[in-house]
């Protein structure tokens, strides 16, 4: 409820929200995308709320094996021999992009990628931020999200807030490895399992660490693992 007017001025922000739970309030049924969405209504707001938890198109979002996913590298223009870290959505404060950038220049390794694929109002400064990082590419907006999904190894989400991301289910569709910040709908997705890679949402070191682990995980398993848990949830 606290995020649903965050594209608009913050002075008029409480009023909105205000305006938008009496709305919900008065509604026959409220049907929430999360658990964790559904526990925040019960114990904040003492509204009884319905849960269907988002889902994905797991015939469509479908990993690609080694040949395919160099030959989509290649029509992308994006570097065949380096694992690459999928950053995709809107870049806006709530999205925490920023952390991400931070992390990933902090580590000297040369066989990396970061793929910012989408835009918002942090754009000009996250690419500023990111200016003298080669390894860094931003792409813009794009109408095939699932082209870079299939070409990318990991997915990171550094979010604040979410519902329940179609991004990350998308992400572990295609076998994607997700490195997530420890929001309740991020842990909903992947707790206990074996893609269970969780870090403080606003702890840089937690998060460069995590990314310097994952170049010794089994990259194969865990894209299995990954692919299971969009499956089977």
């Amino acid at each position: 409820p606290t995020e649903i007017v965050e594209k608009l001025p913050k002075i008029v922000r409480p009023v909105l929200e205000k305006v938008h739970l009496s709305i919900i309030k008065k509604m026959d049924y409220v049907v929430a995308c999360s658990k964790s969405l559904q526990k925040v209504f019960v114990e904040q707001y003492g509204m009884n709320v319905l849960v269907v938890q988002n889902a994905v198109n797991t015939e469509f979002f479908i990993p690609v094996h080694a040949e395919g996913k160099k030959q989509l590298r290649k029509e992308i223009g994006l570097p065949i021999d380096k694992y690459i870290y999928l950053v995709l959505g809107s870049l806006r404060e709530r999205k925490n992009v920023e952390l991400i950038i931070n992390a990933f220049k902090e580590i000297e390794n040369k066989n990396i990628q970061l793929l910012i694929v989408g835009t918002g109002p942090d754009k000009d400064v996250l690419v500023k931020k990111a200016s003298k990082d080669d390894r860094i590419l931003f792409t813009g907006v794009t109408n095939t999200p699932k082209n870079y999904l299939q070409a990318s190894d990991f997915l990171v989400s550094s979010a604040l807030a979410e519902g329940l991301p179609n991004t990350v289910l998308e992400a572990l569709s295609c076998g994607l490895i997700p490195i997530l910040s420890d929001i309740e709908p991020h842990k909903e997705i992947v707790k206990n399992t074996v893609v269970e890679h969780i870090f403080e949402r606003r702890s840089k070191e937690e998060l460069k660490s995590m990314l310097i682990d994952s170049l010794t995980w089994n990259m194969c398993d865990q894209s299995k693992g990954a692919r299971q848990v969009a499956v089977h949830t």
